[in-house]
């Protein structure tokens, strides 16, 4: 075939062979080895071949009913043959090897040998058939076999590593500071070192093609593709974005968002901030790819489809993950910055809530907000090791990720504090490799009983609460902690009752996620075995998604937990059916020491809430022996506390 197109327009081919060498015999019948090369001035730039059921994807542009194998043979090197590694299948191109990257004849030609047809959208008019003489490209038993695995994505951020001399120390300042790595470009022996130690996708420049183009790995590029003809025929190739980069850090950079006093319009921010760089042109966005390669004047006409929706997004803020789910975005990325210290001495000043300061209560807790936002809203979800994670976590977190069912793990190369030292990055990986290796089967979702805990929408429930002196709902916004929302109650007081409900699903054994739901919305149906629902009273109401109905709930009594207890209590009941409800404390001459839950309308379901060893002033009262009392309709249930000091 003579392909009319311009020259100067990449891919340039002007012509094309098509071949059906000859049948093969598989398991499932006969099979015909279908063969497509595309010349440039004689010289062959695209070269695949195909074994399959039939041939009708020339005429309708729809995949065969079975791809036996796929094959590669590229202009320099041995063939290369493409396997999903779990499957044994042939992997086929991302960007729809059948829907646009093949010719296509018009309806109703006869096939194979059509007269005129399209390819890469330019035409194509037959020059010459022979029926007999065709060849095979190559033998292709003798292959390289590229086995690929994209249900476990371990990524490397750049195409550079520190030179292993540590960080450079600048005594000129006094005190000294100490600054970044010095760094150096990847070279073929790195790239063949990270490859055995685990690593299998890598964003690469033109002048390093060479070294992972044929290697069992993803690759991806950010600058146009002039060195690969064939580039979208290779299956290892996966787009120009290998993430979004922190659209909840860049909307909280804006002027406008600082003015915001109120949770919802800062959720609906990061939604709609999110979605526009999701669909924008930028480095970052779904358009990225078609824009880069038209810089570089490539057209593969309009029946391929470069809009790259499947880019995670890199988020800074774990909370912020069901919000830019919401978006649109398809899977994220927690960077986990976790410092367990830190994090457990900031929820016990600014919540008054005792975590624990160790590595996996942490972990599980970031865990579920990610799990969480993409049980919602369907998708993929990863983890990275960053250069502020704390060692200990940064050994625990790929297994943990890996059994709750992550894809996406990465491990840093940046600058200064986000720096994972190149040698910590192989010994990260390789453990987890080994570990991999040594599990068995299919990952299940959970290992453990699976709760979901949900607080409303529009609220946020991570490390940035924490930041200032009083906290915040969203940070740089005007919302902070002790702002009381639209049921007089604190936005710490609900925050609080998050984390102690989350402490008492992992005592309790559970695996969690965490989500927001907005006012009268269900939980998803994900067959949880049990529902928290925080309200914004504080109180927190439970049930189940594990049956079409909800299990049915327990009449009174009071139960409290934990008891004794320094810092306060939950006090938890059923309410069998609607009913008006109050919950007071009293000390023991039975004086009312503080309105819990002023008197309400709850609707059946289970519920709790939090007495935080306060008066209805505000302030601590004394250790001692003090009674809780619940008024449900025409039922009560009252318990003895004991509140240490």
């Amino acid at each position: 075939y003579n392909v009319a197109a311009d020259p100067a327009l990449l891919p340039a081919v002007d012509t094309l062979i098509l071949s059906a060498p000859r049948l093969e015999s598989t398991p499932d019948g006969d099979a015909l080895w279908v063969q497509m090369e595309g010349f440039r001035q004689r010289d062959r730039v695209i070269a695949i071949a195909m074994l399959v059921s039939d041939v009708a994807f020339l005429e309708g542009g729809s995949a065969p009913a079975h791809v036996h194998r796929y094959i590669l043979v590229p202009a320099k090197g041995d063939p290369l043959e493409y396997v999903d590694r779990e499957t044994e299948e042939p992997y086929l191109p991302r960007f729809g090897l059948f829907e646009g990257l093949l010719p296509l004849a018009p309806a109703g030609s006869p096939n194979p040998l059509f007269q005129l047809g399209e390819f890469l959208g330019r035409p194509l008019v037959l020059d010459r058939a022979l029926p007999v003489g065709a060849k095979m490209l190559a033998d292709f038993e003798s292959a390289t076999v590229l086995e690929l695995n994209d249900r476990v994505l371990i990524g490397s951020s750049r195409a550079f590593r520190d030179d292993g001399t540590g960080r450079v120390v600048d005594y000129q300042e006094l005190p000294p500071k100490i600054g970044d790595f010095r760094y150096v470009p990847l070279e073929k022996a790195d790239y063949e070192e990270m490859i055995d130690a685990g690593f299998n996708l890598f964003r690469v420049p033109f002048d390093h093609l060479d070294h992972v183009a044929a290697r069992p790995v993803f690759f991806m590029i950010h600058e146009g593709a002039l060195a690969l003809p064939d580039l979208f025929y290779r299956s290892n190739f996966r787009g120009g974005v290998m993430y979004m980069d922190e659209p909840d850090f860049r909307v909280s950079r804006l002027g406008s968002f600082e003015e915001i006093d109120d949770p919802d319009a800062a959720a609906q921010a990061v939604v709609d901030f999110t979605a526009d760089m999701l669909h924008g042109s930028t480095m970052y966005g779904s358009g990225y790819l078609a824009t880069m390669l038209a810089d570089a004047n490539w057209d593969l006409g309009p029946r391929v489809d470069l809009t790259d929706l499947d880019i995670p997004s890199w988020i800074a803020f774990p909370g912020t993950g069901s919000y830019q789910m919401e978006a649109g975005a398809r899977s994220i990325i927690d960077e986990c910055r976790i410092d367990p210290a830190d994090y457990s001495a900031s929820v016990l000043e600014k919540l008054g809530v005792d975590f624990p300061a160790e590595p996996e209560p942490w972990i599980r807790f970031e865990l579920g907000m990610a799990t969480g936002s993409v049980e919602r809203f369907g998708g993929d979800w990863g983890v990275s090791v960053f250069g502020q994670t704390n060692a200990a976590v940064a050994d625990l977190l790929f297994p943990l990720a890996y059994e709750r069912g992550a894809k996406y793990f990465w491990v840093w190369s940046s600058s200064e504090s986000h720096h994972v030292p190149h040698e910590r990055q192989l010994e990260i990986v390789r453990d987890f490799r080994d570990w991999v290796a040594n599990e068995s089967g299919d990952r299940p979702r959970e290992t453990r009983p699976l709760a979901a805990i949900a607080l409303p929408w529009g609220y946020n429930c991570d490390r940035t609460n924490f930041k200032g002196e009083s906290g915040f709902l969203w940070w740089k916004t005007r919302i902070r902690l002790d702002d009381l929302n639209s049921s007089g109650v604190e936005y710490g007081e609900v925050l609080a009752a998050f984390y102690r409900t989350y402490l008492e699903r992992i005592e309790a054994g559970d695996e969690v996620d965490l989500v927001y739901l907005r006012p009268g919305e269900d939980f998803p149906d994900a067959g949880y075995d049990a529902v928290y629902r925080v309200l914004p009273t504080g109180g927190v109401q439970t049930g189940s998604t594990s049956s079409p109905e909800a299990a049915p709930f327990a009449s009174l009594p009071l139960n409290i937990w934990p008891n004794p207890s320094e810092a306060g209590t939950s006090l938890r009941f059923d309410v069998s059916r609607d009913a008006m409800t109050q919950v007071n404390v009293y000390d023991a001459a039975g004086r009312r020491v503080r309105a819990v839950l002023p008197e309400t309308r709850l609707e059946k379901g289970g519920y709790s809430f939090w007495w935080n060893g306060r008066d209805d002033a505000g302030g601590r009262v004394s250790a001692g022996v003090y009674f809780a009392r619940a008024v449900v309709g025409e039922t009560e249930g009252a318990k003895r506390i004991v509140l240490l000091r």
